[in-house]
């Protein structure tokens, strides 16, 4: 379920500032892996689910989490979605968790935060994991940088259900816009 747009300029300057992990509202480990950074290249996941690689060192477990993926206004999917996958080998594996569906009117040019309750998974401390985001016909466009990341892609007609394992048709060295806040 996506919470709502990012807005406004001091939305996670403490995590921009490379402050780390801090201490949640309930006591427990809160911190931020991904690419926070907004990439200056422009992608589409029209039928495809994109995927990038990513390491958590945050000094943080948990089972919960929100994946937030830049996103173009010039995007015209009338749903979209994120997941977050184990990594096997280097490769994309098993479904650990996915948000609920958004259904936009229209985009504006921002980050989108999805809520993901991975229930018994964990996403471990120095784990490696995949960010995934899926587009119906109309395409999610995502920004990204075209070098300095590890991403992997799948031609998927968006049916709502995510594959599990994740066999991907290939990979790129792509950058992708897209984090995991680790939320408990």
């Amino acid at each position: 379920m996506i919470i709502k747009p990012k807005v406004g300029m001091f939305w996670g300057m403490e995590r921009r500032m490379g402050l780390g992990p801090s201490a949640s509202p309930s006591g427990g480990c809160s911190g931020t892996f991904g690419e926070e950074n907004v990439g200056g290249t422009g992608g589409n996941s029209e039928q495809y689910i994109i995927a990038g690689k990513f390491q958590n060192n945050t000094g943080c477990t948990g089972t919960s989490a929100i994946v937030s993926i830049y996103i173009s206004q010039d995007s015209a999917a009338t749903a979209a979605k994120v997941a977050i996958y184990s990594d096997s080998a280097g490769s994309p594996n098993i479904l650990l968790g996915s948000s609920a569906e958004f259904n936009p009117s229209a985009y504006t040019t921002n980050w989108y935060d999805f809520e993901i309750d991975l229930g018994v998974n964990e996403i471990a401390d120095q784990g490696y994991f995949w960010l995934a985001m899926w587009g119906n016909t109309g395409a999610v466009y995502y920004l990204r940088e075209a070098t300095g990341g590890v991403h992997a892609y799948r031609s998927e007609t968006y049916t709502g259900n995510w594959p599990s394992p994740l066999n991907e048709d290939g990979t790129g060295t792509s950058l992708i816009s897209i984090h995991c806040d680790i939320t408990g």
